[in-house]
């Protein structure tokens, strides 16, 4: 185990977990955890998504999750649980302080959003493309060296699936990509998915950060500088093959600002905790049993899109090769496009083209046309939220659902 100092570590580096809910006063709670000084997300990281906890009508909060397979997402156990707000850990991964776990929410109140603005649609609980079904965890009672979880969805999501890390941890001075929806420099939660490149992993598990304090990162942690904030709590960071190597647990230790909240996130001595999979391997095999999928390794293509050629399910983000060429599926309610019927083929089921219908010989009796497989359709209702503004100040960084409260920016942006 090393020991490492950083000086004023203790203060609140560590402390703050990536995102939190509110009280019954205030459902949306004040958090923090951004993109600091990123760039815009392009669609090749469509894999990253919103995810939105509602309770009732309110929304409560939302997080960031990545697609694993069509109907698994990968989050943070406090993204989808009741928590403290904060964490100390200790480098053997025990709490220090904080970091207790309380009852799950309902996965069914924990709404799936794709697309690079999915933001802008997180107001509207029709306008969500899956909602939760099944969450699986380690049933750990602290987040310390435990801040990960995984959501079966109640339909399958066709686009992009990220390969993970299972063999290894980060690599001390390796350069990860952190994507996702939290806050920028400015304290606004920006309208599209963001993203940060060469984002260096300064230490990796298990690793003893002020040892006077009994502070540090588990064995399943490591730590990089600036790059995340309220928002991003669940979020990955992706290594230069495109695999998660881990999601965003907790993190903090900038300046304080009440008019900018994530001022918490920047500065030289902010340190951000992830959570990875490399020996998590008992929990990956039982969330993909339990959505019926395989894994896709680091190496692994993100999988093919609709009409491209395949030689294998793993192949196609849709989990259907038929025939060589990666096919749309439609048992999880997907509309068929226009001349297209939903058909079983084997155990699944795939949008068609509709069986044509030769014309009556001249000579012989024309037969009636054999009846057209019957077509699964299902209409999702369409709809967009105003483009969020100004965060509401507070504690920085703190943790549980909703790093960003997307309530309390509409009421700031009103004000404005």
């Amino acid at each position: 185990m090393r020991i490492v100092s950083w000086k004023g570590v203790a203060a609140g580096a560590l402390f703050v977990i990536g995102c939190s809910s509110g009280d019954a006063s205030d459902p949306i709670g004040t958090a923090s955890s951004p993109i600091i000084k990123g760039t815009a997300s392009t669609s090749d990281q469509d894999a990253v998504v919103l995810l939105a906890m509602r309770r009732g009508t309110q929304l409560a909060g939302t997080c960031t999750g990545t697609l694993v397979a069509p109907n698994l997402v990968l989050t943070a156990r406090h993204c989808v649980a009741e928590t403290d707000r904060g964490a100390l850990c200790s480098h053997t991964g025990r709490p220090v302080a904080g970091g207790a776990v309380g009852a799950d929410f309902a996965a069914s109140d924990i709404y799936v959003y794709t697309g690079i603005d999915g933001v802008r649609r997180a107001h509207d609980r029709n306008a969500a493309n899956a909602r939760g079904k099944l969450l699986v965890h380690e049933n750990a009672r602290t987040l310390c060296n435990a801040d990960i979880a995984f959501m079966v969805l109640d339909r399958s999501i066709q686009g992009r699936i990220a390969p993970i890390r299972v063999k290894g941890a980060a690599r001390e001075g390796e350069l990860l990509t952190s994507v996702g929806w939290g806050l920028t420099e400015a304290g606004e939660m920006p309208d599209k998915r963001m993203q940060r490149a060469r984002v260096q992993v300064l230490g990796v598990g298990p690793l003893a950060l002020d040892e006077a304090n009994n502070i540090g990162v588990g064995a399943s942690e490591f730590v990089v500088a600036e790059s995340i904030c309220s928002g991003d709590s669940g979020g990955p960071a992706f290594s230069s093959k495109g695999a998660v190597v881990g999601v965003v647990s907790r993190g903090g230790g900038g300046g304080e600002n009440p008019n900018n909240e994530a001022q918490n996130c920047i500065g030289r001595s902010v340190l951000n905790t992830y959570t990875h999979l490399s020996d998590k391997g008992a929990l990956v095999t039982k969330a993909f049993a339990a959505a019926g999928a395989e894994p896709r390794t680091e190496g692994a293509p993100p999988g093919k899109g609709v009409g491209e050629s395949c030689k294998s399910n793993l192949e196609c983000s849709s989990d259907a090769c038929i025939e060589g060429v990666c096919e749309r599926r439609c048992d999880d309610g997907t509309t068929c496009a226009p001349g297209e019927v939903c058909t079983a083929v084997g155990d699944k089921q795939i949008c068609a083209p509709e069986p044509t219908v030769e014309p009556a010989s001249e000579d012989l009796e024309a037969e009636p046309a054999a009846a057209a497989p019957s077509r699964t359709v299902i209409t999702e209702t369409t709809g967009c939220s105003s483009a969020p503004g100004r965060a509401p100040a507070g504690a920085a960084f703190a943790l549980a659902l909703g790093a960003v409260a997307l309530a309390s920016m509409r009421r700031r942006r009103s004000r404005a």
